[in-house]
């Protein structure tokens, strides 16, 4: 297990769950909610266990326990497909979790020199979908302030959009990294 969840036993008995009962983890992680969950449905319990990072969802093998790479804005199909008709219970653990902070290397925090991707999926999963690198090199500076302030609650965002902008201008942003640092004067 690599996520330690927060407010566990309060999930626990919220959720109440019972031997022989099916559940859906939508938000799967590194799987301490699972495993938690798990351990009180077995022997003959079952929890689907979704979660978009391939790396993590790969980790997550056990008896009992039906991993799927996916999302959990797709938890009906999945849940059909597999046999999850009738459960007793959903979880939706939002937000990110410290292996996505400090272990991913796909640069969700400036903590470590990583690539600026900033998604759950693994590099050979991106595709064409767009990255954080993108973004800041694409987006026009006008689009990247609304950004940091609609979704980010940025007071100061425009001076950060104008600052990646200038900075992009004499060179491609490729990487989060907290040596690399935009002045914002």
């Amino acid at each position: 297990m690599i996520h330690k969840p927060v407010l566990l036993n309060e999930i626990l008995e919220t959720l109440n769950p019972q031997p022989g009962q099916l559940f859906i983890d939508g938000t799967a992680n590194g799987g301490g909610h699972t495993f938690a969950i798990l351990e009180r449905i077995k022997p003959n319990g079952r929890i689907l266990a979704i979660d978009k990072d391939r790396d993590l969802i790969e980790k997550l093998q056990a008896d009992g326990v039906v991993s799927v790479c996916g999302s959990y804005r797709d938890i009906k199909k999945i849940a059909d497909d597999h046999g999850f008709h009738q459960v007793s219970g959903i979880l939706l653990d939002l937000g990110y979790s410290s292996h996505h902070l400090e272990q991913s290397g796909r640069g969700f925090s400036f903590q470590k020199d990583e690539p600026l991707i900033m998604r759950y999926e693994t590099e050979s999963d991106l595709g064409t979908g767009l990255t954080a690198k993108d973004a800041v090199n694409q987006f026009s500076e006008s689009d990247l302030a609304d950004i940091f302030y609609r979704y980010g609650e940025e007071r100061f965002s425009r001076r950060i959009a104008k600052a990646i902008y200038l900075a992009r201008k004499k060179r491609k942003i490729e990487r989060a990294c907290r040596y690399c640092r935009v002045r914002l004067s």
